[in-house]
């Protein structure tokens, strides 16, 4: 049976991460219902005034801390963790703030039993916790995958550590999904292959302490690419997903 680790760091943010273990565990279900073995690496940090190693234990997650800045730098010692002590196939990137429809497991399956090395979906859902206003867009103009649950073969990884010493360049705050790609195709050549779904398979939950604000994206999105467009709705997006949850964000 292949396994997925799937990979979140955090900071601050007590309740959506809350909100966001909750998918977790119900997304894992889901893999396991497909016969796909899981588990999780929460990255905390010692800094953090939020009680987040408390918890990822209490929902049975792994836990380590990495001081919180640069962030690339938490990246890269949260994968040699990683590599070191736990066993698995894949890493999947899913952030404390991000939410994968149980139906993304179906166009999964395939490229991992074919061992594709890296792919991932160019598209996400974007919203606001505070406003409720919301866009889908797709992340890249060009044939590149976003971070929300882009899925990396463990072989892959180590040889750019390997290669390297990071996957994520050690300094980096923003950037880190297209950098850590970069990376990659310099130690492999190895690209990333776009999985097609016919619907917003991952949602991104925007507050005012993200880095990258809400209207900050959505100024991206039309401004670079022209391809901001609205969502129907994020209710029913998945099913911890509600406007009573959505009020305790910060």
């Amino acid at each position: 049976m292949k396994k997925i680790l799937i990979f979140t760091p955090v900071w601050g943010r007590y309740e959506v991460t809350k909100l966001c273990y909750i998918g977790l565990k119900r997304f894992m279900k889901t893999l396991k219902d497909k016969g796909l073995d899981s588990e999780v690496l929460i990255i905390g940090s010692p800094e953090d005034e939020c009680n987040h190693k408390e918890l990822a234990i209490e929902n049975g997650f792994n836990y380590i801390d990495v001081k919180n800045y640069p962030a690339g730098n938490k990246h890269n010692e949260g994968l040699k963790y990683a590599l070191k002590n736990l066993e698995w196939d894949y890493l999947m990137q899913i952030s404390s703030d991000n939410f994968i429809r149980d139906e993304y497991v179906d166009y999964i399956l395939k490229p991992i039993n074919d061992n594709v090395p890296m792919f991932g979906l160019e598209r996400c859902a974007l919203l606001c916790s505070a406003t409720l206003r919301q866009f889908s867009f797709k992340v890249f103009k060009d044939k590149r995958i976003g971070g929300v649950g882009r899925l990396l073969k463990r072989d892959m990884l180590q040889k750019t550590i390997d290669a390297f010493g990071f996957v994520w360049e050690h300094n980096k705050k923003k950037g880190l999904d297209w950098n850590s790609e970069s990376t990659i195709f310099k130690a492999q050549r190895v690209k990333p292959v776009i999985i097609e779904v016919e619907q917003d398979m991952a949602l991104d939950i925007k507050s005012k302490t993200n880095l990258n604000s809400f209207d900050g994206m959505y100024k991206m999105a039309i401004k670079k690419y022209k391809i901001a467009e609205p969502m129907t709705s994020f209710l029913g997006f998945t099913e911890e997903v509600t406007l009573e949850a959505l009020k305790l964000i910060d």
